[in-house]
């Protein structure tokens, strides 16, 4: 069981075996930016270095058990508005 949001990024890495890897827990009314080359989540924990570049980033829907690769601004965006429409 995880009891903060940034254990995510511990357990990717230990899932995986990959020390590069990252990933934040997005709250469902979508509080994160698709930038122009990039998404970031937003909030106090975050800043702009949590930023990933679109073709490494993925939207993960635990519930659903489905991910996403996201590619571009527009992707990035309509995956956004779906997974908030969800909650």
């Amino acid at each position: 069981m995880f009891s903060v949001s940034w254990d995510l990024k511990g357990a990717i890495r230990l899932r995986m075996h990959d020390l590069t890897l990252r990933g934040f827990a997005v709250a469902p009314d979508g509080l994160f930016a698709c930038r122009k080359r990039r998404a970031e989540p937003l909030g106090a924990s975050y800043g702009p270095r949590e930023g990933t570049p679109y073709g490494k980033l993925f939207f993960v829907d635990v519930p659903r058990r489905t991910a996403v690769r996201i590619d571009s601004v527009a992707e990035c965006k309509a995956q956004r508005a779906r997974l908030s429409s969800q909650y």
